[in-house]
């Protein structure tokens, strides 16, 4: 059994105690006990739960050690004598001497510094005369060897190339007392750069930094980006598309302090900081922060909350903030300071952005899923040897198959939602046949010939997805090289980065992707985006899934017209009148944001209140169905009792999961509206409140 020590006390437990056999030499410091008792409270889950969260499950099950250092001293008895006399006894070889000397001005020295620049038979013949010693040790590295890593003169020059704007938000995040910041920039103006300049200022100070971004898929290219300024020693990344011995030696360079720069992924964010500067959350609007399962952290908040505890920085970036953050931002009094850049890097470089209502192109009897401007232009950009990306927010062949004898849909057996077709994919039993798979849970099986209800062989693929518009854009242009980039592709390790590399080195002429292409890949070579449809995903049942579809067409949007070429981008949609696909188009974020905060207010949705979300689960629907009404009136007659009520607009309401049935079990929501719904679960027992999920949104 293992445990940990987040508090002493003198007073000894009504339960029988076991005695502690070892204590870890791995210990995590007063502020990280601070975070876990908050995460707890905040996000209604148990102490232990929260720790995990800092501690990987080899380090939390001691099977790792830390490593030791091998470090070179001069020896005490050395020190005492006279120096200058030792030294004329070396004059004979200038690495001794040299290596003497520096000895006496550093102390000591480790032994992967000293290798650099002598060899293992200088050392060793030090050591054989009695003049130093070796010693192992744990230790904190300094900021010492950072400083040996980067290129002063290179940053200097990249400085000095600031846009006025640039500089401007540098400078006014350098002297701003408020420790949160929206960096509101437009896509290809520059904020990455203003990122880098910011962790350098931090490394001059012998601090640590963390980026934290929402997409495996962007981490080649950031990574990249970091380490042709400041070299692959001090860089580590963290991320689930690791192996659990990768992420544990990420982990143990962060508590070392070997690594000053961490990118990952939302849970490199409880990476064992020693003394962590700046939090930078790039892509800062997306919903990856948010974790779906317990506990149900958002990574946006958590940052804010050690923002406060280590007075330190966090900066949200995005060229598309969400609508609460921005809301928050824009108030006088807000904790949040507001830092804009609105023009480009590439001045010269423009973008035409063409919408295409594909009502019009079944008029003219164009029954693909493609319209002939988009054919049109891809076959122009092949003809120029420029490269193009094709989005589609779907992966798989077809989004569901039905028998067209009897209308059988194929469902999953532990979820009921209709199974995703896949010609072939990561989830197919020999990796090359069809396989009817679960976006929700994963559960995959053999696509058969024969419907089950009816026998009959008739089959019907509905919807697109990524095969299915990979499959049909070889039709038109056989020549091409195509790559697709979905979950599917990059399932296997380094999958991602294969993709990028290709697509960057122009080894490929079109990529075909999911939302993990939407954001940040800063490729100068592509010049036509093509959305294949612009509202898949609009009609969820969710107050943000206009704001998710207008975030995700500006995103990928801006993946042309990154350099001096001119860029196009073809919009497909059957709605092209929507508000939210107008605004996309003409990448207009504040006409969007004025429509949404308008559109909000009216149901009192986020900004203008908050939301938690309560799930009951049983596996029998009446039951379930029952213990929601249950919950539902017990919260109303909370909130309707003074001093309990919150605000006159307290609203409680239930409703079938989007998902209701998945996991072998029934769910329903009851969702308490207000400006503060956790008054209302206050007057919830503790028993109550460890049978149902609690997430806020």
């Amino acid at each position: 059994m293992h445990g940990l020590v987040i508090n002493k006390t003198s007073i000894a437990p009504k339960f029988k105690t076991r005695p502690v056999l070892e204590i870890s030499e791995i210990s995590i410091n007063e502020s990280t006990v601070e975070l876990i008792n908050w995460i707890a409270k905040f996000y209604f889950c148990g102490k232990v739960m929260a720790a995990k969260l800092f501690l990987p499950s080899r380090i939390w099950d001691h099977k790792v050690k830390l490593p030791k250092t091998i470090w070179y001293k001069l020896k005490d008895e050395i020190r005492k004598k006279d120096f200058e006399e030792l030294k004329k006894e070396l004059t004979r070889s200038k690495k001794q001497y040299l290596l003497m000397e520096l000895l006496e001005i550093k102390d000591r020295k480790e032994d992967y510094v000293l290798s650099k620049d002598f060899s293992k038979q200088i050392i060793k013949s030090l050591i054989e005369k009695e003049f130093i010693e070796q010693y192992e040790e744990s230790h904190l590295n300094t900021i010492e060897e950072v400083k040996m890593t980067h290129n002063e003169s290179k940053l200097r020059t990249r400085k000095s190339n600031f846009t006025t704007q640039q500089k401007k938000v540098f400078e006014d995040i350098q002297k701003s007392k408020k420790l949160l910041h929206l960096l509101h920039g437009v896509t290809g103006s520059g904020k990455t750069e203003v990122y880098l300049h910011l962790i350098h200022e931090q490394l001059e100070k012998g601090n640590q930094s963390l980026i934290l971004l929402p997409e495996i898929s962007l981490t080649p290219q950031t990574e990249e980006y970091f380490k042709s300024v400041f070299g692959k020693d001090i860089i580590s990344i963290m991320h689930s598309g690791q192996t659990q011995k990768e992420r544990t030696d990420s982990w143990l360079n962060v508590y070392m302090g070997k690594t000053k720069i961490l990118i990952g992924a939302r849970s490199a964010l409880f990476a064992p900081f020693q003394n962590l500067g700046i939090i930078i959350l790039d892509e800062s609007h997306d919903s990856s922060f948010k974790q779906d399962t317990a506990p149900r952290y958002n990574a946006k908040r958590v940052a804010a909350e050690i923002a406060k505890l280590k007075n330190i920085k966090v900066i949200y970036g995005s060229a598309t903030p969400n609508i609460e953050t921005y809301f928050s931002a824009m108030k006088s009094n807000s904790q949040i300071e507001l830092n804009h850049i609105d023009e480009k890097i590439a001045k010269d470089s423009r973008r035409d952005v063409y919408l295409v209502d594909m009502k019009e192109e079944w008029k003219k009897k164009n029954f693909s899923i493609f319209s002939e401007l988009l054919i049109s232009k891809i076959r122009e950009k092949l003809s120029k040897n420029e490269q193009i990306i094709l989005f589609v927010n779907r992966r798989g062949s077809a989004s569901a198959i039905i028998c067209k004898d009897c209308g059988f849909k194929e469902a999953c057996d532990t979820c009921g939602i209709p199974l995703t077709y896949h010609r072939s994919s990561a989830a197919s039993f020999d990796h090359n046949s069809p396989t009817l798979q679960c976006h929700h849970c994963g559960i995959a099986k053999p696509m058969t010939s024969m419907c089950p209800k009816c026998q009959g062989h008739n089959f019907k693929l509905t919807g697109l997805g990524t095969e299915k518009v990979e499959e049909e854009i070889q039709k038109h242009f056989t020549k091409a090289k195509i790559i697709r980039a979905d979950s599917d592709t990059t399932a296997k390790e380094g999958g991602i980065k294969q993709i990028y590399e290709t697509f960057k080195n122009h080894e490929a002429d079109i990529l075909i992707g999911t939302q993990m292409i939407a954001k940040g890949w800063d490729i100068q070579d592509v010049t036509l985006v093509g959305i294949v449809l612009a509202e898949i995903g609009l009609n969820i049942p969710d107050f943000r899934s206009s704001e998710k579809i207008f975030q995700l067409l500006t995103q990928v949007a801006g993946r042309t017209a990154r350099g001096d070429k001119h860029g196009e981008v073809v919009i497909q949609t059957y709605n092209p009148d929507n508000k939210m696909i107008l605004s996309a188009a003409r990448d207009d974020y504040h006409e969007f944001y004025a429509q949404e905060v308008s559109e909000r207010q009216k149901f009192d949705f986020p900004p203008f209140s908050k939301i938690i979300k309560l799930t009951v689960i049983d596996k029998d629907l009446k039951p379930c169905i029952k213990k929601a009404q249950n919950l539902t009136k017990q919260l109303q007659q909370i909130v309707s009792k003074p001093p309990t009520q919150p605000t006159k607009k307290t609203k409680i309401y239930l409703a079938p999961d989007y998902i209701p049935y998945h996991a072998n079990a029934h769910h329903y929501n009851v969702f308490i509206q207000s400006s503060n719904p956790d008054k209302a679960l206050d007057g919830l027992t503790p028993e109550t409140l460890r049978e149902i999920k609690i997430d806020r949104i």
